[in-house]
């Protein structure tokens, strides 16, 4: 998903198994407090390739505003929904319903100001350098809602993931599949923005206990929470072995290169 959002933004194909190796071994830094790491490793990858700073460093600024709206947009609406189903009050099933819309316009207004303020935040970092030139190219409306709508399909497995994950610690009943998964995205959302915890460890066990406490029972959610844990560190030892095999394929092109070359 990330590399679309750098080709589009550099205006040319990326090979998908190049980006998805590269965005791998980013994703690993994310055990190092911080996403510092993260970025400066694919800038680094980019200007091997010819592509701009400013052009990578947008994309990882797209890369996750998408995730949070993906996680957060659905995510806390189907929360809100829930809490207010779960209410007996009208007035209060208005309020929550009232909450929620305001989230809604409030996302959609943040949308339609993302372009122009990225590229007011370009020209004032322009300026501060004392450099001039076309700031990188923006996402249209219609390219960032195409994007958002792909990072949604990850939140929807990770969903899905930890619902089975639940079914093997307590009896879930179909009502509360929806909730539970979102849950676990919003969960998950609320961690990355834990920057500087590695991988967010404790913040997204946190907040599933307190938010599943009251669906599954306290004990559930514990277990739940850290049996995700477990099966998300095994799953980042996997992604470890792919970012390692492409690593290894790119060290032994290097004499394949320098042969042909002579």
């Amino acid at each position: 998903l990330w590399g679309r959002v750098l080709g589009d933004i550099d205006q040319r194909w990326l090979p998908p198994l190049s980006t998805v190796a590269a965005h791998c071994v980013a994703w690993l830094l994310k055990y190092v407090p911080g996403q510092l790491g993260a970025l400066v490793y694919k800038i680094a990858w980019g200007r091997k390739r010819g592509i701009s700073t400013a052009s990578v460093t947008l994309s990882f600024v797209y890369e996750n505003i998408f995730l949070q709206i993906a996680s957060f947009v659905p995510g806390v609406l189907i929360l809100l929904a829930h809490a207010s189903l779960a209410m007996e009050a009208k007035g209060d099933v208005r309020h929550m319903l009232l909450v929620a819309g305001g989230a809604g316009l409030a996302i959609l207004l943040a949308a339609v100001l993302l372009g122009p303020a990225l590229r007011f935040g370009f020209a004032r970092l322009q300026k501060r350098r004392g450099t001039s030139g076309e700031p990188p190219r923006l996402l249209g409306l219609a390219a960032s809602l195409r994007h958002g709508l792909w990072f949604i399909v990850p939140r929807l497995l990770n969903g899905a993931g930890f619902v089975l994950i639940v079914g093997t610690v307590a009896p879930v009943a179909p009502g509360d599949w929806v909730v539970l998964g979102a849950i676990y995205v919003v969960a998950g959302a609320i961690g990355i923005l834990a920057v500087f915890v590695p991988s967010g460890l404790g913040v997204r066990e946190g907040v599933i206990v307190v938010l599943a406490s009251p669906v599954i029972g306290a004990n559930a959610a514990i277990l739940a929470a850290i049996l995700a844990r477990l099966i998300a560190t095994a799953a980042d030892g996997l992604v470890a072995l792919v970012a390692a095999l492409a690593l290894w394929q790119r060290q032994g092109e290097i004499p394949s290169s320098q042969r042909d070359a002579a």
